[in-house]
C-alpha cells in the first residue's frame, strides 16, 4: 500500500544525497498546550527504510530543508518535521 501512496503522492528527492521518494506538506499547523496554534511546519513523509535522521539535508524541486526532529515512524514511513 505504501508504495502506491507513494507513488501517486510522492515526488523525487534526495535525502542525504540519496536519491527517494518523499511527500511533502507545508503550512501544516502544529498545536501547543490547549489546543492552541503554536505555528506552522513543512512536514515529509519518507518511506523508513531511508532511515532519515535529525540534521539530514532533503532536497526536492531545487528547495534545500534539514530534517528538524523526528515525528512518527510507523515502521512503513517515518513523519519528520522540516526546517
Amino acid at each position: 500500500m505504501h508504495a502506491r501512496l507513494f507513488a501517486r503522492l510522492g515526488q523525487e528527492a534526495l535525502l542525504r544525497g540519496l536519491p527517494t521518494v518523499v511527500i511533502l506538506e507545508h503550512g501544516v499547523a502544529v498545536t501547543g498546550e490547549y489546543g492552541s496554534i503554536a505555528g506552522y511546519r513543512s512536514f515529509a513523509t519518507i518511506p523508513a527504510d531511508m532511515a532519515p535522521k535529525v540534521g539530514d539535508a532533503l532536497t526536492s524541486d531545487g528547495k534545500s530543508w534539514t530534517v528538524d526532529a523526528i515525528n512518527e515512524n510507523d515502521g512503513h514511513t517515518v513523519s519528520v518535521v522540516l526546517r
